[in-house]
């Protein structure tokens, strides 16, 4: 076992195999004291193998029940799980979200090809989001996709962009109540009521505080400069 912090929570974790310990050393931190702790039952995670059409090793299967089990804990803590990849420019963070292989992380590996060390992956596909004192912040998480773009960093947050692929490049500004149906696909529904409520308000608070856009966009570095020029330049 060993206790991680990610969103300025501790958090102990009763891991049964050590892909975890590799996954989470640059979130390691040495204490006895912490906001909560999650391990996995042989249970859980074989439900997990079972849902899943991959072979996954046994260890990896516990990591993605711990997660989960972390994600719904958290919402105590003001914090949601949003599936995005965030990334860090001007000191904020962006969050780029889209259906399953439309593309997110390639639109944000050309921003990075376009813009250089301006721009750093906070999270490539899991960040944490917590509210602190009225704002948004995007936190890196040791879960970070299979690119494993990331770090131990956080940002708040000044925009969500929801992509969708298209032969030329647009973006739409948009507010909060017509893209609230593009977001519940991307977050972890909770099963419990007041949980459900919890997510819905800090939800609702954030996408009354973010910049919102829709990006139309093909695969060229055109498009990042697209991106950049009207959501991130016109936003600083």
């Amino acid at each position: 076992m060993f206790v991680i912090e990610i969103a300025k929570l501790k958090i102990q974790i009763i891991n049964k195999y050590s892909y975890l310990n590799k996954l989470c050393e640059d979130y390691m931190i040495n204490s006895d004291v912490y906001d909560f702790s999650v391990s996995a039952t042989d249970d859980e995670i074989k439900k997990i193998k079972d849902a899943s059409t991959i072979n996954h090793s046994i260890g990896y299967l516990e990591s993605i029940c711990i997660y989960q089990k972390i994600c719904m804990e958290i919402l105590k803590y003001d914090c949601i799980f949003i599936h995005a990849c965030s990334v860090k420019i001007n000191d904020y963070a962006h969050l780029f979200l889209a259906k399953s292989g439309t593309g997110k992380t390639t639109h944000c590996k050309l921003l990075k090809e376009y813009l250089g060390d301006k721009l750093s992956f906070i999270n490539g596909d899991k960040p944490i989001i917590r509210k602190i004192d009225d704002s948004f912040y995007a936190f890196g998480t040791p879960w970070n996709g299979k690119e494993r773009y990331g770090e131990n960093s956080f940002a708040e947050i000044k925009s969500l962009v929801f992509i969708e692929r298209d032969t030329t490049n647009s973006i739409t500004r948009l507010d909060s109540k017509s893209i609230l149906p593009k977001i519940l696909n991307q977050i972890i529904l909770p099963t419990d009521l007041d949980y459900v409520n919890k997510t819905f308000d800090l939800l609702n608070d954030l996408l009354l505080k973010a910049n919102i856009y829709l990006l139309k966009c093909n695969t060229d570095i055109t498009a990042a400069k697209c991106s950049y020029d009207a959501i991130i330049q016109s936003d600083s």
